[in-house]
């Protein structure tokens, strides 16, 4: 089964060595530092295949555009067809 959520195109999420996460936005150039809690939440929320409560963190991403429902971006892939 596939995950709930992904990230936007050009965005990547990367855990660093020494705790915390980074959130970079290739289009923008842009980096923006997440701790640990947080840079985990969304971590787990991209990898969650089920459609579980979200938390206001996640849900500020949604609406900023950072993260992507997959199935909405599946089903405007097989109308295009």
């Amino acid at each position: 089964m596939a995950e709930r959520w992904r990230l936007a195109d050009g965005m990547t999420l990367t855990h660093l060595e020494n705790g915390g996460w980074t959130l970079a936005d290739l289009h923008r150039l842009s980096v923006h530092e997440l701790d640990e809690e947080n840079g985990s939440l969304l971590d787990e929320a991209l990898h969650s295949t089920s459609p579980a409560p979200l938390s206001p963190l996640i849900e500020s991403a949604i609406e900023s555009g950072i993260i992507i429902d997959s199935d909405s971006t599946i089903n405007a892939q097989e109308r295009s067809l």
